[in-house]
């Protein structure tokens, strides 16, 4: 079993106002947290979570943001450009990472994007969507330039 070493890649906070952003770009995704509840907020693209350092994984999406202690939700973030189909292989991916780890609890998906490049019909693209549907019973949330959510 793969064990998962987030401690150099995670930070809490109780902010009201979390942000996730990459350096250089102009997606953002917003957590607003008015009960200040715990969120821990993973950076899980290019961080070497896995405890066996030999381990092979794919790319990843940027964040994944737990929330509360015990967890009740987590909410799976990919800060795009525009490749869709890109977006929705990572959080694929991530999903299959953390399977074991958020088993049983609420899940949420995220594309912020800097533009749709991909029209909806894109093969590859509804290969990922019914995946996620299929797996995971889940839809990811489609919006350019900044989205915010509250928890």
């Amino acid at each position: 079993m793969m064990l998962l070493n987030i401690d150099d890649c995670s930070e809490s906070s109780k902010h009201p106002i979390i942000v996730a952003r990459q350096k250089g770009e102009s997606t953002e995704f917003q957590l607003n947290n008015p009960n200040r509840r715990l969120i821990l907020k993973i950076k899980v693209d290019e961080c070497p979570i896995m405890q066996d350092s030999n381990d092979i994984r794919p790319k990843c999406c940027d964040y994944v943001f737990e929330i509360d202690t015990p967890m009740i939700k987590a909410v799976y973030v990919e800060l795009k450009g525009g490749h869709i189909s890109d977006g929705l292989k990572q959080i694929n991916s991530t999903l299959d990472l953390f399977k074991t780890r958020h088993h049983k609890i609420d899940k949420e998906c995220h594309i912020v994007a800097t533009r749709v490049a991909q029209p909806k019909t894109d093969s590859s693209r509804q290969r990922q969507e019914a995946r996620l549907r299929k797996i995971y019973n889940l839809t990811a949330k489609i919006s350019t330039q900044k989205h915010t959510i509250q928890i």
